[in-house]
């Protein structure tokens, strides 16, 4: 990895407030797609794929909690709402056997 490269940087606002923005790389769909297969609470390193319906359902479907990490417009869809709920009755039914 190039040390020299910048990653981030901070932006101080007026009030004296500060902000760290981090450059993030640009990962393809099909890789992000891969990851999330493993573990779909890797969504939340992916925030520009957080309104991509399908790759969140996806990571819904992995792991019921990466439906936080979505965007706020899919929260509020119905169909990412079902699945999310379906996935986490699954999980609380799993358990109860154990």
């Amino acid at each position: 990895m190039d040390q020299n490269k910048e990653y981030g940087k901070i932006i101080k606002y007026n009030d004296g407030t500060r902000k760290i923005v981090v450059n993030t790389p640009k990962y393809d769909r099909d890789t992000v797609k891969t990851v999330l297969k493993r573990d779909g609470n890797n969504l939340q390193f992916f925030p520009q794929y957080s309104d991509d319906k399908e790759l969140v359902m996806l990571a819904i479907s992995v792991t019921p909690n990466a439906y936080f990490y979505a965007s706020e417009k899919l929260q509020n869809d119905v169909e990412v709402y079902n699945l999310y709920n379906s996935m986490e009755n699954k999980e609380e039914e799993n358990s109860k056997s154990l």
